[in-house]
């Protein structure tokens, strides 16, 4: 693609001048392929935003865009316009990343948004080429997300309650007793609700009233990770504390089923907020929303490992397999119940007894 049409260089004053490396320092422009238009890096970080808005989640979008933001100032900072932008390049500013204290996870992530970037670049022909199309992404450590026990599980249902008890905590004195009745019924929905269906908090968070069927005992989560909605069966015993919580919920015109006292959506990291409170007041600490879904795929996987990743949302058994955390008391359990020697043995016994009755 030719940027330019006129001679790359002339001579002025005895200097050689590079007109278009000159252009491409002092105006930052690059244009599509096949028309005179110039786009400054500014129209360019915009229409890849317009085009994300139209097929991404709102939070995704603010995610790609803080990360686009972040290596186009380092660029900025270099002098490089996106046409001049090169695999080394991107090497470098995660090597600067690498020194700021970046985590390993944080870092991937900007070099699977900067690919992304310049494919669609490329494709929309604002490029000639896509300069990351090779570009090899370095995998992350996997996190390590630590899962509760059975007895921290009980300790945080505990301390749903607890929390906004008089008797067992003077302090929820100061809060009306509509607000504490409406927070417990609440939080323990939430909370018990994550338990019951290995949902995201994000998820639970995004039902909405239409979404709780009671009669057919499930819930219908629209708003999936990926992008594929399913429905998931739960317990009278879930469906009696939501129906509860029902009870209190504030008259208001939210569609969602879980609102704030001021009838507003919840926001996810405000929750998660409130459920660092409940661990402190319980006492507990090292797990987080995350490890409530990865304690309930485990226990569902005990007894299936399909119908677990169905109702978790996995795409993939190996999805489902990362989420799993071993428990040598169920694995002694399940050597008890095969008896791969024992039932042999069993086998081989009776057969001997058999043939000697009949002798």
């Amino acid at each position: 693609m030719a940027i330019f049409t006129p001679k790359t260089t002339s001579s002025t004053g005895g200097k050689r001048v590079n007109l278009l490396s000159k252009a491409v320092e002092e105006e930052d422009l690059i244009s599509p392929a096949g028309t005179g238009e110039a786009v400054t890096w500014t129209d360019l970080v915009e229409d890849w935003r317009a085009f994300l808005v139209a097929g991404r989640a709102a939070k995704t979008v603010v995610a790609y865009m803080d990360r686009l933001s972040g290596l186009r100032r380092w660029s900025e900072g270099q002098g490089l316009g996106a046409n001049a932008f090169r695999g080394r390049h991107l090497t470098r500013y995660l090597a600067g990343r690498v020194e700021a204290g970046i985590s390993p996870t944080t870092r991937r992530h900007d070099a699977v948004v900067a690919k992304m970037f310049f494919a669609w670049a490329a494709k929309e022909d604002y490029l000639p080429g896509n300069p990351l199309a090779d570009y090899k992404v370095v995998k992350a450590p996997k996190p390590f997300v630590r899962m509760p026990t059975d007895d921290e599980i009980r300790r945080l249902l505990r301390a749903l309650d607890e929390r906004w008890s008089i008797k067992a905590n003077p302090n929820a004195r100061f809060m009306p007793p509509a607000s504490r009745q409406f927070y417990l019924r609440r939080n323990r929905a939430i909370v018990s609700g994550l338990i019951e269906t290995a949902m995201r908090a994000g998820e639970m968070l995004a039902l909405r009233l239409d979404d709780f069927d009671p009669v057919k005992r499930q819930v219908a989560v629209r708003v999936a990770k990926g992008k594929e909605p399913r429905l998931i069966p739960v317990s009278p015993a879930w469906i009696g504390i939501v129906d509860a919580y029902l009870k209190k919920r504030p008259h208001c015109q939210s569609e969602y089923l879980f609102v704030t006292a001021f009838g507003t959506r919840i926001d996810c990291s405000n929750f998660s907020g409130d459920f660092r409170g409940y661990l402190a007041y319980a006492g507990l600490s090292g797990f987080s929303l995350h490890g409530l879904r990865h304690y309930a795929i485990t226990e569902l996987s005990k007894t299936n490992v399909w119908a677990a990743s169905q109702i978790a949302g996995h795409k993939d058994l190996k999805t489902t397999m990362n989420y799993l955390h071993g428990s040598m008391e169920h694995v002694r359990q399940t050597h008890t119940d095969a008896a791969p020697l024992t039932r042999l043995l069993v086998n081989t016994r009776s057969e001997k007894a058999r043939r000697k009755r009949l002798i």
